[in-house]
């Protein structure tokens, strides 16, 4: 009969234990959610100021590369040949047609890009320019493809989903680290 005691005593520690370790483990995704959702709540909008515009002619044809669930156009100008520019997956949207415009830009052609001022400053100033930088407008035969109000307009979109996502995942996360402490504080 002894020997049935210290059993069920082993089995009730252990499943004690696992309690803890499921609060904690809820208590980690959840403070990873949080992170997240802080990172969602201080992204900020690109004003026009912080913005450099540089125009120059396309030194290779725009290239389209979709990989991983990215969506991405690169382009390569005369102004700063080792220097990579980006339309990210958020531009790649809003342009409306971004195969039609990999297509029809050729090699020579003008177009004017805005970049961060940032950005900018590192490829003028540096020893080693940046390789990859991020295009928030392009104008190409006088068309505007991607405009900053746009970039930011579509930026905001995926911020407030992203936020309500977050927010949702870290309460449950929350309530279920809770739930598990108590039932490991009660038993």
């Amino acid at each position: 009969m002894m020997k049935h005691k210290r059993k069920m005593s082993a089995y009730s520690t252990q499943k004690d234990k696992t309690h803890l370790i499921i609060s904690f483990t809820f208590a980690f995704y959840g403070s990873f959610f949080l992170f997240f959702l802080y990172k969602g709540i201080t992204t900020k909008v690109i004003m026009p100021s912080e913005l450099e515009s540089i125009s120059s002619q396309l030194l290779s044809p725009p290239e389209i590369e979709l990989h991983r669930g990215t969506r991405n156009i690169n382009l390569r100008i005369q102004a700063f040949p080792k220097s990579e520019f980006v339309i990210g997956s958020i531009g790649f949207d809003i342009i409306i047609n971004p195969v039609a415009f990999a297509k029809t830009a050729k090699v020579g052609d003008s177009l004017s890009i805005s970049i961060l001022k940032k950005d900018y400053e590192k490829m003028i100033v540096a020893s080693k320019p940046e390789r990859i930088i991020s295009v928030y407008e392009l104008k190409y035969n006088n068309y505007n493809f991607l405009t900053l109000s746009a970039h930011n307009d579509e930026s905001m979109k995926d911020r407030r989903l992203g936020i309500i996502v977050m927010t949702i995942l870290s309460a449950v996360m929350s309530w279920l680290s809770i739930k598990n402490l108590i039932k490991y504080l009660k038993s």
